[in-house]
């Protein structure tokens, strides 16, 4: 059959995806072949329920020892996109699921990937073609304005304003889809949160935070599901109180307290353990670090930066820390060693030579993969803010488009944003 006909066969085939499925023709095919099919971005179906159902179909036609392989098919549902209960009501107590140790492991760490709050599943396992209503982003806030970025275009768009104008330095974090950040509101020293649904393109503040722990310099982060606002200053000095937020009933809850108090640290999280270094205690700058374990509940100490500072931002990217940038002294000094990373296996930290790393980084992200970082370069003698990708790999830094009209953002997080509210909003060139 010529190249041609085989591909208008395959769109066809695709196009028709359920109805195609239910033919003699499709449930003869051998696994290999079927697999090719359930694993296209491209086919045509109403919800991954579809894409179950005719796995089952497939299965039940063929020989049950194919049962066996039946983890070959099974990986490539989306799980992460079917309701909670067809997962629970349906999946899980399928005998081919619930007597598979390996496929019911792998439901188990999908939902626990949605609950916890990070999108990260999401951005490393889109929907298919015909259910992508969303496009994966980062939004990126500055003063009052609200961006975002994405990726696969390298544009810009402009996005509903913040409620209050921000004064620096500003704490960000993305939990549950949306979007939260912490600082002083631009009419006072008072530290409020607010929160951005992409949803609804909006911005409403969250009460709760104002009346029960507000605080200046709080670093904000999302861990395992909850928002962790990590020590901060208030009248009395630097704190090392530490509370958690469930975003779903609004409640905050005070956990065990960092060892040392200090404010302006840096608050980074993997799917384990909470990290919160450096930062400023009786201005002093400091090079303690601490980790967070939620099954024992205890910080402990691990090995001290390579150098003492405050306000730098960090992600967790491939079982290592990366912290950029950050200031010396309370007297905003500049880093020298403008990017660490850390080894947990080795519990070690170590400085990266780069001369092209900003000195003053504003907020960075992990994002497919990818780390990205905003924040101020020099370019052509002027400080210019600017969105790039670090390579850690290459040690190196990848441009991406021109940040709107010099705009100076400096709060970052990935979020998705709907279509159709990216089509009601102005895309920058």
């Amino acid at each position: 059959m010529p190249s041609e006909l085989q591909k208008q066969a395959r769109d066809f085939a695709f196009a028709n995806f359920v109805s195609v499925t239910e033919s003699v023709h499709f449930l003869n095919l051998d696994i290999e072949q079927v697999e090719e099919w359930i694993s296209s971005d491209e086919i045509k179906v109403k919800g991954e329920e579809e894409v179950f159902q005719v796995i089952l179909k497939w299965v039940e036609r063929n020989d049950l020892k194919k049962g066996r392989r039946f983890f070959e098919l099974f990986r490539h549902v989306r799980i992460v996109y079917l309701s909670r209960n067809f997962v629970f009501n349906v999946i899980l107590h399928h005998p081919l699921v619930k007597d598979n140790e390996t496929c019911t492991a792998f439901v188990l760490h999908a939902m626990k990937e949605v609950s916890s709050g990070t999108e990260e599943w999401y951005f490393a396992q889109p929907p298919r073609s015909c259910l992508r209503m969303h496009e994966d982003a980062l939004v990126a806030c500055g003063k009052k304005k609200t961006f975002c970025y994405l990726a696969s275009e390298d544009k810009w768009y402009e996005m509903a304003d913040m409620l209050f104008e921000k004064r620096l330095p500003t704490a960000t974090s993305a939990c549950h889809g949306k979007m939260y950040i912490i600082g002083r509101n631009g009419v006072g020293e008072e530290s409020t949160m607010d929160r951005y649904d992409p949803s609804g393109n909006s911005w409403t503040p969250v009460s709760s935070y104002n009346g029960t722990i507000s605080r200046n310099f709080a670093a904000v982060v999302n861990f395992q599901g909850f928002l962790y606002v990590i020590g901060g200053k208030n009248e009395n000095g630097e704190i090392n109180s530490v509370h958690k937020y469930n975003p779903d009933t609004n409640l905050w809850q005070e956990v065990v307290p960092l060892n040392v108090a200090r404010c302006c640290v840096c608050a980074v999280a993997d799917k384990n353990f909470l990290y919160v270094i450096g930062g400023k205690a009786d201005v002093k700058c400091l090079d303690v670090v601490e980790r967070f374990e939620p099954e024992r509940n205890t910080w402990s100490r691990l090995a001290s930066t390579v150098e003492r500072k405050l306000l730098s931002c960090g992600v967790a990217v491939r079982d290592n820390l990366f912290i950029f940038g950050g200031f010396t002294s309370s007297e905003l000094s500049t880093s020298t060693i403008l990017i660490e990373m850390y080894n947990p296996a080795l519990n070690m930290w170590m400085g990266v030579q780069n001369m092209a790393t900003p000195k003053y980084p504003m907020s960075a992200v992990r994002f497919k993969g990818n780390m990205f970082l905003i924040g101020l370069w020099t370019q052509d003698g002027f400080p210019s803010c600017c969105l790039k990708v670090y390579d850690a790999d290459k040690n190196e830094w990848k441009p991406c488009a021109s940040i709107p009209h010099g705009f100076h953002l400096s709060s970052l997080a990935p979020l998705r944003i709907p279509r159709d509210i990216l089509l009601k909003c102005k895309d920058l060139l």
